[in-house]
């Protein structure tokens, strides 16, 4: 239980606003120019039920106060996500003048360090470790249909981008991963019923965990490897066409953008432990406060320690990265206006479908401003800004997906920002 508890708070405290990547083999162009260096970082965290005030006190190691507990309880479902991803690196780009006789082509060479992670919890979970087992007298807490992923990786990518005479542009890249750290939890059934005066308690438990070489978690170990595809095609699309006479046409495209479609490969020394066992206890369980004391696992039984104790098998295994699928139409025109929609599939990541939409203005060559709307992806609603401005040869982007998190803490249930640096030649 104590496992699972540490697990739980892993995820929770670290969990981002939605967890689709703001970066993309497709911002590797080089456009008007022959050759960009950039560099490139995002975190973000999102939570159909947690809020950013309770992930903020968990990471601060703060006490998290019954009213910030309530505030999260109250927005729960009978099965809630979370998740997340964190991004950081940099790339190189060049022009090629030919490639097999054939003009348009540019390269990419991107080296970046990768942290992924997703849960899905039940409600009646969620209230026995923040509340204890207390509140169930009477009845059966089913906090099963619990699933939990980690992992952190590694990626050297190479890739080239073909813009064709009709403006279309193709991109693909290859990248090789060096497996950090993977950890995976599966609860299949969790029930623990506690009797009317909560005298008596039986749990019912069966779960999984699929661990990584546990002494080979930095991030010189190689504790596995791996391969992963990203593609994109972008096509001129032009939905806001104007004919009027003095006023200006729209202009844009639409892209649909593969990402992470790959897999690691961990060595020998990971380790898969199942457990499937009931274990029948007299008192409370779950006391009020598990989540914040540290001794709780040590003051149970023999019995109980049996019982959290799985049996382990030593062995690879290969684990599939959560890939993406990014649809998306932009339309600008010369007055500085431009407009943006679609949507993310995400794969094996717990993701729901997100849609966005978007909008903003350049305001000259050295400065555009924009905002977003999100729904869905591991949040509900989401409001978001961008800001970009070039400098000389210099091109710097920041902003945020997720500002109902920094504005209602109590109520909102992201965290995120991204910024990227890059300089033409």
């Amino acid at each position: 239980m104590r496992k699972l508890v540490y697990i739980w708070l892993m995820v929770c405290c670290s969990s981002i606003v939605e967890g689709q990547s703001r970066f993309g083999i497709s911002d590797f162009g080089v456009d008007t120019s022959k050759m960009t260096i950039g560099l490139y970082g995002e975190y973000g965290l999102g939570s159909t039920a947690l809020t950013n005030r309770m992930y903020m006190d968990f990471l601060r190691g703060n006490y998290v106060e019954r009213e910030v507990l309530d505030k999260a309880s109250r927005r729960l479902v009978q099965f809630n996500k979370a998740g997340g991803d964190v991004k950081y690196g940099l790339y190189f780009s060049k022009k090629i003048n030919t490639l097999l006789g054939k003009a348009g082509f540019s390269y990419f060479v991107n080296v970046a360090d990768r942290i992924h992670w997703d849960v899905l919890f039940t409600d009646d979970l969620f209230n026995a470790i923040f509340y204890g087992n207390k509140s169930f007298e009477g009845d059966t807490a089913k906090m099963g249909t619990f699933a939990g992923n980690f992992q952190r990786y590694q990626q050297l990518q190479l890739g080239l981008i073909k813009v064709n005479e009709n403006k279309s542009i193709f991109g693909m890249g290859v990248a090789l991963l060096k497996g950090q750290q993977f950890y995976q939890i599966n609860i299949a059934r969790a029930n623990l019923y506690t009797s009317a005066l909560g005298m008596e308690n039986e749990l019912d438990l069966a779960y999984s965990t699929v661990e990584s070489d546990p002494n080979s978690t930095n991030m010189n170990d190689l504790s596995g490897w791996g391969t992963s595809i990203d593609a994109f095609y972008q096509v001129p699309y032009y939905i806001l066409q104007n004919t009027k006479e003095n006023e200006s046409d729209w202009k844009g495209y639409l892209r649909i953008e593969a990402s992470d479609l790959g897999f690691i490969r961990w060595n020998d020394s990971s380790r898969t432990r199942l457990k499937d066992s009931v274990y029948h206890n007299e008192g409370i369980f779950i006391p009020t406060g598990l989540a914040v004391s540290a001794t709780w696992a040590e003051d149970q039984s023999d019995s109980l320690k049996q019982l959290l104790q799985p049996e382990t098998f030593i062995g690879s295994f290969a684990s599939i990265l959560p890939g993406s699928f990014h649809l998306k139409m932009y339309q600008a025109n010369s007055a500085g206006l431009f407009v943006s929609m679609g949507t993310v599939i995400r794969l094996f990541a717990k993701y729901s479908p997100m849609m966005y939409l978007g909008g903003g203005k350049k305001f000259s060559d050295k400065l555009s401003i924009g905002g977003t709307m999100e729904f869905g992806g591991y949040g509900r609603f989401n409001l978001g800004f961008e800001a970009r401005s070039n400098l000389k040869n210099y091109e710097i982007s920041l902003g945020s997906r997720s500002l109902g998190g920094w504005l209602f803490p109590m109520r909102a249930g992201g965290n995120s920002a991204y910024i990227s640096l890059k300089k033409k030649f």
